[in-house]
């Protein structure tokens, strides 16, 4: 009796990691697929073995935007297994910032712009220490 309701509870169990559409995207899926695009140029531009630094722009106050940051999880998700984080020490930095009509981009001491992946989000190199 015990082995037919172990059968009853674990044979949907089966049919469903056999089935290849299974599991199913999650709410999640078409953002990461749209951060996938932005962030490709990276794999052509940065070493593969390399880290990345995320650098998320503040407001006055010194708050983190909230949009940006919320961005965050998505970026480390498409670029796993890369290493990325805000203390990760690296020659190449996302810089992630809240970009309105007609705003400059940030200036950077020591680094150059390689790339505008998106409107607010740059490629950047650090040239310096």
């Amino acid at each position: 009796m015990m082995v037919l309701a172990a059968l009853w509870v674990v044979r949907p169990m089966a049919e469903q990691l056999a089935d290849p559409e299974w599991p199913e995207p999650d709410e999640y899926q078409a953002q990461l697929d749209a951060w996938a695009r932005v962030l490709a140029p990276l794999d052509s531009l940065v070493p593969a073995g390399e880290a990345l630094a995320y650098l998320c722009a503040v407001d006055e106050q010194g708050r983190l935007y909230p949009e940006p940051d919320s961005r965050f999880d998505f970026i480390q998700a498409v670029l796993a297994p890369r290493r990325i984080g805000r203390t990760v020490e690296s020659r190449y930095v996302l810089v992630h910032f809240l970009a309105r009509e007609g705003q400059e981009q940030p200036r950077f001491d020591r680094a150059r712009v390689l790339l505008e992946l998106a409107q607010g989000l740059l490629l950047v190199e650090r040239t310096g220490p």
